[in-house]
């Protein structure tokens, strides 16, 4: 973890530091493979942002609104960004999105002089709009980010219990039911077998079990091989 932050440091020191005005990241990294950073990692952004004057940007479309047990993966450290990109959940299916900050963040755009600076072609759309407040009452309603943090932390326990000896899995991680399991070649030594991942994927499907695929080197559905089609097994 220090590590990491002090290559962050390093990198805004660099020649090229000047021109970064803001850290972007995801609080837990999602299709690289379910990877929690360490506890103190988002804070440790958190001060570098403040310290520098930089704005703190976290990607929660895919880790937000319950699928860590938290409505927001930042809430596991206490890490408040600047600035948030949500999606995904937010309507539960829907085409949708939304991009909230702080007072000072959003107070920044200047006031328009008649041509429209902060604008998009759904921007506002009724029917998204409408579903986003469905979605959210639901989730809160019926306690669903609570019952993902419960049945999230007992579906990581049962899969760590049951691929504890096997010799193809190297560690099952995640937050509440953002869960991952990780294929190598040799458990000892922690050899990546993205050759693995798109066959467990099809076998399970045979099955009637739904898995995606991840990680910087899963097969691709396209040519079977890793790749970077963004397409994993």
């Amino acid at each position: 973890m220090a590590a990491s932050l002090a290559e962050v440091e390093r990198l805004l020191d660099g020649a090229r530091g000047p021109e970064i005005g803001a850290i972007l990241a995801e609080p837990v990294q999602a299709r690289g493979g379910d990877l929690v950073p360490h506890p103190d990692f988002l804070p440790g952004l958190r001060r570098i942002c403040d310290e520098r004057g930089l704005l703190l940007i976290l990607d929660e479309i895919y880790t937000g609104f319950g699928r860590t047990g938290r409505w927001f993966a930042c809430e596991h450290t206490g890490t408040v960004p600047d600035l948030m990109a949500m999606g995904k959940g937010l309507t539960g299916g829907l085409p949708f999105a939304a991009c909230i900050g702080t007072e000072a963040a959003m107070s920044a755009w200047p006031r328009s002089t008649g041509e429209a600076i902060h604008t998009s072609t759904f921007l506002g759309h009724p029917l998204g709009c409408a579903a986003a407040l469905a979605s959210i009452a639901i989730l809160h309603d019926e306690r669903l980010v609570e019952r993902s943090a419960a049945l999230g932390a007992s579906l990581k326990a049962r899969l760590q219990a049951m691929t504890a000896d096997h010799p193809h899995v190297g560690e099952v991680r995640g937050l509440g039911m953002m869960i991952g399991i990780e294929m190598v070649r040799d458990r000892s030594a922690r050899e990546p077998a993205p050759e693995r991942v798109g066959q467990v994927v099809v076998e399970a499907l045979r099955k009637g079990v739904l898995l995606l695929g991840g990680g910087s080197m899963a097969t691709c559905s396209a040519c079977h091989r890793p790749c970077h089609h963004g397409r994993p097994g």
